[in-house]
């Protein structure tokens, strides 16, 4: 027997743009997760966040497009489980839209949780259904928001840590901070690599609002290299049910921008999953290398991309390094070389090119090494 989660939900706006926050991926990591959803039947694409290993769960939501009916209906498979693609939960997400009131009325259907296998894990995500579902009112209600990137996070902890967790940037960011980061026009620049952001804080509420204006920047991956100047990022932080929620907004970072959907992906990591960890657990996740994918035979492998002056990063033998030879923004297009990583024997000097990526050698698809999928794109 099985059990299936079912929420509706009513927002007064128009099928349109409800539409818009289940079908366009940078919209879909503000309210859920960080994915590479496409709207294409047939489409295979991931959702990421913790692993929760108690419950037999490697953060990876492995996902495929069954079925599109523009403005109407989206549905698609939902699987995950312990790691190395074994699949312990096998389900199906179903959303319906109707035009109902001068409005939307937005139906879940979660289906194929075994009664008692699958007891915790419907329990977790009835829970989390209901709560990131409310998001997207936010969201549209929100003007800013509407074309802002904006993403929030909840956690039972106090105002006052909040606000010490937001401005220690060093230990859910970046790992290179330079500068000050805790008062009314302190200046500190977060670098990884070449690329980086020099930010003053001009305004600071304690308790309530953090507002940080950035005076300079550079991120060389892109055609605009300086298009995070003068953009500001807005940190709200209030009480809700008990607990605190903070709200973060990057005014000026918007479907237009050019980083606009990899910079997206990146905030999301930062913010729902690095700084909620700092502040839920006391450790972030913070970063030295740049979020990077490449993709081969449409097949996607994340990683992280250095320069190659900076220093060297720890890896095990499981990982393996490609050497950039182009990208699209984050993404790798081609690569000069590849080869198995090891700190102690690598020589950057006889690296090609400004960057090199790391990749865990973990087959993420059946019957497909890796390493030979990859090296495919040495050709490109």
């Amino acid at each position: 027997m099985t059990n299936s989660i079912q929420h509706r939900f009513f927002y007064p706006h128009p099928p349109k743009d409800v539409w818009e926050y289940l079908t366009n991926a940078a919209l879909i990591a503000q309210w859920l997760m960080p994915n590479d959803f496409e709207p294409i039947p047939g489409y295979d694409f991931q959702f990421k966040t913790q692993p929760m290993p108690k419950f037999d769960f490697d953060g990876i939501i492995y996902c495929r497009v069954l079925e599109i009916i523009p403005f109407k209906k989206l549905s698609y498979s939902w699987k995950g489980g312990p790691g190395n693609r074994k699949i312990t939960l096998d389900s199906v997400v179903e959303w319906t839209l109707t035009s109902k009131d001068n409005g939307t009325e937005l139906k879940l259907v979660h289906s194929g949780f075994k009664e008692l296998e699958d007891f915790n894990m419907y329990s977790i995500m009835d829970a989390g259904w209901l709560k990131n579902i409310k998001i997207i009112d936010t969201l549209l209600n929100k003007k800013i928001n509407q074309l802002d990137f904006s993403c929030s996070i909840t956690a039972n902890i106090s105002i006052k840590e909040a606000g010490e967790g937001i401005n220690n940037v060093s230990v859910w960011w970046a790992t290179h901070v330079t500068g000050l980061s805790q008062n009314l026009h302190d200046v500190f620049t977060v670098r990884f690599g070449k690329t980086f952001s020099t930010i003053k804080i001009i305004e600071l509420v304690p308790g309530k609002k953090i507002l940080w204006h950035v005076i300079d920047s550079l991120v060389p991956l892109f055609k605009n290299e300086k298009q995070w100047n003068n953009t500001k990022m807005l940190w709200e932080i209030s009480t809700e049910n008990n607990a605190v929620q903070i709200n973060f907004t990057h005014i000026g970072l918007t479907p237009e921008t050019e980083c606009y959907t990899d910079c997206v992906a990146g905030w999301s990591y930062f913010v729902k999953e690095s700084l909620f960890k700092l502040l839920t657990e006391g450790k972030g996740l913070p970063r030295t290398g740049i979020t990077a994918y490449i993709i081969s035979e449409g097949r996607r492998y994340d990683g992280l991309l250095y320069y190659k002056n900076d220093p060297l990063p720890d890896y095990t033998e499981e990982y393996i390094y490609l050497a950039v030879k182009e990208t699209n923004g984050e993404e790798v297009v081609s690569i000069y070389s590849a080869g198995n990583y090891q700190k102690e024997f690598f020589d950057l000097q006889q690296l090609q090119g400004e960057y090199f990526m790391i990749v865990e050698n973990k087959s993420l698809y059946q019957n497909v090494p890796v390493f030979q999928d990859i090296i495919s794109k040495m050709n490109d």
